[in-house]
């Protein structure tokens, strides 16, 4: 039996796949993962401190708003209860181009988080004292 050899004009290895990321993904996935940090960060603090439970009140909202905003606009959720898990998991459900409008959510949502995060550090600072930077 005769075996017919195949012949590739180029290999994948030749032709590289460059997908580029939509700066509101980005942004979004950067501004989770520092909200993530800081609410790692916070969980392990035992305080009666209105301001970080405040801001812990804040974080879990948002996770869980922008969660079922995620499955409304992408149609994919984490589902989760848990605010370290919902953080850690949402941005692989965002796709890596979006749509304007889309976008505008994102940008909003990652806004918001950044915000969370700044606000999040000024509290563990109030209770820990100031981390040397």
């Amino acid at each position: 039996m005769h075996i017919r050899q195949r012949n590739r004009t180029t290999s994948p290895d030749d032709v590289p796949v460059v997908v580029d990321d939509d700066p509101a993904v980005v942004t979004f996935t950067t501004s989770v993962a520092a909200l993530s940090d800081v609410w790692s960060s916070m969980v392990w603090l035992q305080t009666t401190s209105p301001s970080l439970n405040a801001v812990r009140r804040e974080i879990a909202r948002w996770a869980r708003d922008t969660d079922g905003a995620l499955a409304e606009r992408f149609g994919r959720s984490v589902g989760s209860e848990e605010i370290r898990v919902l953080l850690d998991s949402m941005p692989p459900l965002v796709p890596r181009q979006v749509d304007p409008a889309d976008r505008e959510m994102l940008d909003a949502a990652a806004a918001e988080a950044q915000q969370l995060t700044v606000f999040g550090r000024e509290a563990i600072d109030d209770v820990t004292g100031p981390y040397p930077r």
